[in-house]
């Protein structure tokens, strides 16, 4: 059954998104790009709350703005005093399940080499994820096949499919269903977590789950204008995650079950759902 992760950037959204019972919370700034990093005073303060409660992640930035940093930065081995390993890893990461960085403008360089460095700072307990952009030829990022070919060889924990424009078309605009359905299978045949992001609407939800993705990725889509009417962010954090909860015909669960078992809050979807044909009712 796919999930549902919802990205938050500060304790308000969190405490919402925690509320409506979503599978993950995943932070970052969505006014720093794709994957901006949220401030680590952020970060910690979530993970104070929250770590432990529901799996958390967080965005990272782009992998050449930090290979950047660590070419930049004075090389400390000069130095007389030896950093411990606990000083070494990023603690603003201690508390979060998964780490991710975007590769945009990785193409020219050794992004293979750099994005295994910046895992090897991650705390022990937080994991590397992979992110390939759907529309890396707009964004320099290195080609989806070639990161397919890396995480399957290397094992990475986790691969993110995502759109670095979020002003362009979304990831099911830009990858067909059999691209998508091949991409899933082949890293849940290798015990990688696949996640789906990009600008994901709730006609979406279905390709995803028969395609076999583990998790779908939103944060605009929850408080858009869905059906008639606006949504409250609250209302549309519900709708997803009510989505999510729905067993789709092709795992032998019928609708109505399915409604019988949400509140009449979240009931309030459901004519969208049959209108975009999310939902097989029959």
């Amino acid at each position: 059954m796919t999930q549902l992760l919802v990205s938050v950037r500060d304790m308000a959204e969190a405490e919402l998104a925690f509320a409506c019972r979503v599978n993950y919370l995943d932070i970052k700034e969505p006014t720093l790009g794709s994957l901006g990093a949220a401030p680590e005073e952020v970060r910690r303060a979530i993970a104070s709350k929250y770590a432990g409660k529901i799996p958390l992640s967080a965005a990272a930035g782009e992998l050449f703005d930090w290979e950047s940093e660590q070419n930049s930065a004075p090389n400390m081995r000069s130095h007389s005093v030896e950093l411990s390993p606990e000083t070494t890893k990023a603690t603003p990461w201690n508390g979060y399940s998964w780490a991710k960085i975007g590769l945009a403008r990785c193409r020219e360089i050794d992004w293979r080499s750099a994005w295994l460095r910046w895992q090897a700072t991650l705390p022990q307990m937080t994991r590397g994820v992979l992110v390939c952009y759907a529309d890396a030829r707009d964004c320099l990022a290195p080609q989806p096949a070639e990161l397919l070919q890396f995480a399957l060889e290397t094992q990475v924990p986790a691969l993110t499919i995502d759109t670095f424009n979020k002003n362009g078309p979304g990831l099911c605009q830009i990858w067909s269903h059999h691209q998508l359905q091949t991409w899933a299978a082949k890293l849940k045949q290798s015990g990688i977590l696949s996640v789906a992001a990009g600008k994901l609407q709730f006609q979406d939800l279905r390709t995803l789950q028969l395609c076999g993705f583990d998790v779908a990725a939103v944060r605009g889509g929850v408080c858009k204008t869905v059906g008639s009417g606006n949504r409250s962010p609250r209302t549309g954090l519900l709708e997803w995650r009510a989505v999510m909860d729905w067993r789709i015909e092709c795992e032998g669960t019928g609708a109505e079950n399915s409604i019988n078992s949400l509140s009449t809050d979240e009931k309030s979807f459901i004519n969208f759902l049959e209108s975009v044909n999310c939902i097989n009712k029959s």
